[in-house]
This record gives C-alpha cells, sequence and structure tokens, in this order.
C-alpha cells in the first residue's frame, strides 16, 4: 500500500487509538481485509545451480499494517507456547531465549556423551524437508493447530487471512500474474515459523509410537530428534533403529503432505575411529541415503570424530575472505582511521570467525589468532613471519581468545539459569557428572572440562565448584579482566624472551609513552604500484 514503518512509528495518538479498534474488530468478526492479503514474493538464490527453482527461497513483502496485526498474534501465542502450552523441548527455532546455539550444544553433548563410552556410535541423519514452509497443507495446519489448543478465533482469523492471500513474482520491475496461495506459510510474516513449528509439532511422539529409540543422554533423558523449524536431525544408537527411523518419517511425511529431498539428507555415523569403513547401506521409500564424514549444521560443520577441527578450519577460511572484503573496503573509501579499520574488523570478520564460538573453539583458543595477525599485518605489509605477540604489542590489541572466552562464560551463565528440563542443562548436568567422576578421560569431548581448565588457569577455580550463577555474574568482569592481564602478559614474557627482534624488544621494555592511536591514524594504507619498462624489443615488468 505504499505505507512505510516510519509512517506508523510517527502516527499520533488519535491514529494509534483507530489502528488498535480495527485490530478488534478484525479479531471480532475474524475476517481480514481483502487487500492485506495481497503480497509480492521475492525469490532470494540460496546456494547451487542457479537456473535451478529449487535453489531459491520466496520471501513475501506484505503490508506494514498486515505486519503489525500479525506480529501482535505472535508475540501473544508466543507467551502463551512458552508459558502454558509449549512445543517439544527439541525445538529450538524461533524461539524465546533459543536459538542455533543451543541445538548445536546439544548435538556435540549428545555425540560426546556417546563417544566417551565403550564401543558406541551415533548415527545422526539430517533430514533435509523440501519447500518446508511451501508445502504446508492449510486444513491439517487448521486441525494442528485446533488440537495444539489455539481458539477458534484465532485459527478462523488465521483461515481468513490465508484465504484471501494473493502473491504475484516480481522480477526487477516486472510482475508476474497474480496467484492465490493454496498453500504453504508466508515467509517474510513473523507468525509464520511460529505456525510451520507448531505443524510438526507431534513428529517426536511419532516417532516414538513407531517404536523408534532415543539416544540416552543420562538415565532419565533421550533424545530422539532436533529441530530448529524445519531443520531435523534423528538421532540412533545403532543401524536398525535409524532405519526404522526413516521408515516412520516416509509414513509421518506421506500423512502431512511434506517431502524429502534425499539427494540433501545425509548421515553421519559418529565413533572414535571415525576413519573406519562404515559398510551400511540406509535406505528412504529404496531411495539410498548418503552416509558422509562431515556435514554443515546450521553454519557449522559437524564431523563424525565428535570434535570441530573442521569447523575451526572453515571458520578461519571464512574469516579470511571477509578480510579481503575488508580491505577493498578500506581502499575505495580512502580512509587512514584506525577506529575505523579495528570497527570494520570486528562487524566484518572477527562476526564471522566467531559466530557459535563458545561451542566449537574451546580446544582451539589459539588457532583463532592467526585471522587477527594477518588482518593487521596485512593493512602495512609487514613481513608475514612477523610473530603475532609483536603485531599485538605494536597495534594494543588483545587476543582474539579473550573474546571467546567472554562468550563461553556468558553461554555457561545462561545454561546454569535454565529450567532442569532442558536439553542444554541435562546435557551440561552430565558432561559435569562424567567430570566430576573423572569418567571421561577423553577431555576432548567434554566441554565442560575445557571450560574448566580455562577456569583453573585464571585463577576462578573456586567459581568453578560453586556452580552459583549470580555468583559468577558478579565475577564475570574480574575474571575476563584477569584473563586479559595474563594474555598481557603471556604477550610481554614473549617479547622479552624472542629472538627475532632484540631492537623491538629493547623499545618494549623502555616503554615509550606515546598515543598508538595517534600514529596510526597518520599512516595511510600501502599500496602497491606496477610499472612497466621497455627498452628495443626487451621488456621489463616489475
Amino acid at each position: 500500500d505504499g505505507l512505510t514503518a516510519e509512517f506508523y512509528k510517527n502516527i499520533p495518538n488519535n491514529g494509534l487509538l483507530y489502528i488498535q479498534n480495527l485490530f478488534n474488530k478484525i479479531l471480532n468478526e475474524e475476517t481480514i481485509p481483502a487487500a492485506w492479503g495481497k503480497c509480492d514474493m521475492f525469490l532470494i538464490y540460496k546456494k547451487g545451480d542457479p537456473s535451478a527453482p529449487d535453489n531459491y527461497r520466496g520471501v513475501s513483502l506484505i503490508n506494514v499494517i498486515t505486519k503489525l496485526f500479525t506480529q501482535i498474534l505472535t508475540n501473544r501465542l508466543t507467551n502463551w507456547i512458552e508459558y502454558g502450552n509449549p512445543l517439544v523441548e527439541s525445538q529450538n527455532g524461533f524461539r524465546k531465549n533459543r536459538g542455533c546455539t543451543d541445538c548445536l550444544f546439544i548435538l556435540s553433548s549428545l555425540m560426546g556423551i556417546q563417544i566417551s563410552r565403550p564401543k558406541r556410535e551415533v548415527y545422526a541423519t539430517f533430514v533435509d524437508l523440501k519447500k518446508a514452509f511451501d508445502s504446508v497443507n492449510h486444513n491439517l495446519l487448521w486441525n494442528k493447530l485446533y488440537k495444539f489448543g489455539l481458539s477458534r478465533k484465532w485459527i478462523k482469523t488465521l483461515e481468513s487471512f490465508y484465504n484471501q492471500a494473493l502473491f504475484r513474482a516480481k522480477l526487477r520491475n516486472n510482475y508476474s500474474d497474480t496467484f492465490p496461495v493454496s498453500r504453504g506459510v508466508l515467509q517474510g510474516d513473523t507468525i509464520s515459523p511460529i505456525l510451520f513449528s507448531i505443524f510438526i509439532n507431534d513428529l517426536e511422539n511419532f516417532l516414538i509410537e513407531h517404536r523408534c529409540e532415543s539416544v540416552s543422554i543420562d538415565s532419565r533423558t533421550g533424545v530422539t530428534s532436533l529441530t530448529y523449524a524445519d531443520d531435523l536431525v534423528m538421532f540412533s544408537n545403532g543401524i536398525v533403529d535409524a532405519q526404522r527411523k526413516l521408515n516412520a518419517l516416509s509414513l509421518y511425511c506421506k500423512e502431512n503432505s511434506l517431502e524429502v529431498n534425499v539427494s540433501k539428507t545425509k548421515i553421519l555415523v559418529c565413533s572414535k575411529s571415525p576413519n573406519k569403513k562404515t559398510n551400511v547401506n540406509l535406505y528412504y521409500n529404496n531411495n539410498k541415503v548418503e552416509i558422509v564424514s562431515s556435514i554443515r549444521y546450521l553454519g557449522i560443520i559437524i564431523s563424525n570424530s565428535g570434535v570441530f577441527h573442521l569447523a575451526c578450519q572453515d571458520m578461519i577460511s571464512k574469516s579470511v575472505l571477509a578480510i579481503n572484503s575488508v580491505k577493498k573496503i578500506l581502499y575505495s573509501a580512502k580512509s587512514s582511521s584506525w577506529n575505523l579499520k579495528v570497527t570494520l574488523f570486528n562487524s566484518l570478520v572477527l562476526s564471522v570467525l566467531l559466530y557459535a564460538s563458545e561451542i566449537w573453539a574451546t580446544r582451539y583458543l589459539d588457532r583463532l589468532e592467526m585471522v587477527q595477525t594477518k588482518y593487521f599485518k596485512s593493512l602495512y605489509f609487514w613481513p608475514t613471519q612477523t610473530p603475532g605477540y609483536i603485531v599485538r604489542a605494536e597495534y594494543g590489541l588483545t587476543r582474539i581468545k579473550h573474546q571467546v572466552v567472554k562468550l563461553i562464560i556468558t553461554w555457561w551463565i545462561k545454561i546454569l539459569l535454565m529450567c532442569e528440563n532442558r536439553l542444554p542443562k541435562i546435557c551440561y548436568l552430565k558432561l559435569k557428572n562424567m567430570d566430576d567422576n573423572n569418567s571421561n578421560k577423553l577431555s576432548k569431548y567434554n566441554w565442560v572440562t575445557q571450560v574448566k581448565q580455562i577456569l583453573i588457569e585464571t585463577d576462578f577455580e573456586w567459581l568453578w565448584y560453586e556452580q552459583d550463577p549470580i555468583l559468577i555474574i558478579k565475577n564475570k568482569n574480574n575474571l575476563l579482566k584477569q584473563y586479559k592481564v595474563l594474555l598481557i602478559k603471556s604477550d610481554t614474557d614473549r617479547i622479552n624472551n624472542s629472538s627475532y627482534n632484540v631492537i623491538y624488544k629493547n623499545i618494549y621494555i623502555i616503554k615509550i609513552e606515546y598515543s598508538n592511536n595517534n600514529i596510526l591514524d597518520s599512516m595511510c594504507l600501502p599500496k602497491v604500484y606496477v610499472c612497466s619498462v621497455k627498452l628495443g624489443s626487451l621488456q621489463l615488468n616489475k
């Protein structure tokens, strides 16, 4: 309708009262205005073959007034779900105080707990639901919403919205004909992910009813599947149960008009011997499902070894690519501002490197430092062999591991504040129990053991034994400050004992007072010039 969000943000009070009355009238009459159902569809390329329609995601552009109304419904539905009639615990997508980190922690913990036991394997089936959001059958959705506990008024209002929904595809400045939305939930609307979560909420019980077993965390709790919206992982302890789950999933998809993309569905067999050949064949509807050694899940590479060495390599590679993008921006801006260089690094490089690092980076803290040193050395063409501790001392930088530890402590606090029935909390308590009993000899699988070691290094081991989130919050800044002091001291000791550059060591020991930022701000980025000298028929390039 051409009305922007800024228009509604600045609307006077009498206008807000009119909108409130309109929203209440819609709920009372259970009918959405016909104009609200019109939306434009944009196709966003994901990955793969650009000519294949399946490699595009459709996003709906809806009127702002419609989004305001559905956002109110979303807020009410979210509160009711979390405090009145919760979704299954294994669903973490688009829920309050949950996210990808929860899924990654549960997955890595479950793998670690199982692999630590003798002769244990975990079959993790990563299911790709083909066009999941676009495949939802509306009649099935309304029935499931009713069984879930939503009132008739709510369902009729949503049904009115979808009955009047019309979309047209937009490509550049051209529009297609208008089509009704006969199935699927609208991507781009805030309530759609929650509706989809409710739609597949019965999957876990369906698997259990079909004699599918769970993979145990402790003696009381097991996990059958893990979902983040439409990202589904099913867990099994053996080939028989893995096949049974695939068979049950086939029945579920048939009953709910969903389709599995078998070519993109993969199975990870996790064990202490990841290089051991697995002569296993598993099938979905007579189609063989590929068994892989690693897979990308929620942006992080998961390996069948149960550790994150491949994820570390992948995140470092992505960060190095981001460095090249930042340098292009700096050269285009022709800015010598030191603060700009640091800000761009933190925003565009560090944000890539540290994604979910509180889960995967506990064993690889030192390896991450090369990203920071590579970036700042490349800004002024420092020799590539220059030690990182000299780069950090010269630029006044703190190690990246300090920021990772900050994220780890924050996640630790969040776990401790969780309810006892939350899966991350149950996984954490099991890992802690294994650490307390020294039953986990392979500490590389235990996140708890690795975090405990960080606290020991900072002389805050006492805080670990308290396990009090309030006490940890009070001492968090002191812990991080102490850790930063230790990191600086480590760099100082390496400079004093270094044979790389004796002159720099002497300058550093003198500790000349100067404004580091002022000097760096006055330095322009170096440039490479290419010249050609031609002498007769001889040409020299440089």
